[in-house]
């Protein structure tokens, strides 16, 4: 989970069959087998956990019809390959210390920038595509370098002048979360600005999806598929006590 998104409910099969297309696209297919079939055991000894969602979460995707997510996957399909493509030169760079690593900190040199790493896209870390697809675009000349130096095997890594302008545009619509992550991690916020910031988080979600001139069909539907997310979420407070009283006195039954 630390490097790959699983979009369906996080069952043993699931994990297991996810588990196995990380290991061939990293080459090490042979090395998991075990660890796929403690995966798949996971279902025989817990039994079905699908609906063990104690904290009341929302996946909008398993609430999709088969056809929706199918048109869903292929409308975001851009956004997913030119992460997919950053993620993969970052394990590479980082796994690559004698080789690889010496010549990204080069890079960074000629370049002007401060040596650093990608860093990581964790889906079980907020906010970390954002940082990714920010530090990315702002290292866009030493990723293009490496990607370009033929005999560092990292071709297939290189990003388009579509992608770049795909991760431009991500970085641009995710930052309001990373703004809400940072606001609500100070210690002043209270129950009462959460509704009001869930309200201006859809407003931008919303007239992005809507902006036909700024941003690619492909991040108009991922924000039409966040904002359905946001939605259920904001669905849930209605039978919440406690914000109905946060939320002033029209709130009280």
């Amino acid at each position: 989970l630390d490097i790959v998104e699983v979009a369906r409910l996080h069952t043993g099969a699931v994990l297991a069959n996810k588990f196995t297309k990380v290991l061939e696209e990293f080459g090490v297919a042979d090395k998991g087998s075990d660890v796929s079939e403690d995966y798949e055991m996971i279902d025989v000894i817990g039994g079905d956990f699908d609906n063990d969602d104690i904290d009341g979460g929302v996946d909008e995707d398993t609430l999709m019809s088969v056809n929706n997510w199918a048109d869903l996957e292929r409308n975001i399909c851009p956004v997913r390959t030119a992460l997919a493509k950053i993620r993969k030169m970052a394990f590479k760079i980082i796994n690559s210390p004698t080789l690889l690593l010496p010549v990204w900190d080069a890079a960074c040199r000629e370049a002007g920038l401060v040596v650093r790493r990608i860093p990581r896209d964790v889906p079980t870390c907020w906010n970390s595509s954002f940082n990714m697809a920010s530090f990315v675009v702002d290292y866009c000349i030493p990723v293009d370098a490496m990607a370009d130096k033929q005999r560092l095997g990292l071709g297939d890594y290189a990003l388009d002048e579509h992608e770049w302008k795909v991760l431009e545009q991500l970085q641009n619509v995710l930052v309001v979360l990373k703004d809400a992550t940072l606001f609500f991690s100070r210690g002043t916020p209270n129950l009462a600005m959460v509704i009001p910031a869930m309200d201006y988080i859809d407003k931008v979600f919303t007239t992005g999806m809507l902006n036909q001139q700024q941003f690619n069909p492909a991040i108009r539907s991922a924000l039409g598929h966040a904002k359905n997310t946001l939605n259920k979420y904001y669905s849930l407070t209605d039978s919440s006590k406690v914000y109905r009283v946060v939320m002033g006195k029209q709130f009280i039954r």
